[in-house]
């Protein structure tokens, strides 16, 4: 098995149900860029993410 990548510790995240804020993944070594992260997450794999951020940051969920 490969690396594991950024993109996969995210996936793993919002698959068990979880919220992801910039600043969790940052400190769960998921990196600073997450939003390109789920965009390329909602488009290249069709994921349903959305964001049920407040006004001053996001906040991503896997809607399942």
């Amino acid at each position: 098995m490969g690396k594991i990548t950024q993109k996969d510790l995210v996936i793993h995240w919002l698959m068990k149900g979880k919220t992801l804020t910039p600043l969790e993944a940052l400190e769960n070594g998921m990196g600073m860029r997450l939003s390109a992260i789920i965009h390329t997450l909602r488009h290249e794999h069709e994921m349903n993410i959305e964001n049920v951020g407040k006004e001053h940051y996001a906040e991503y969920r896997l809607v399942q």
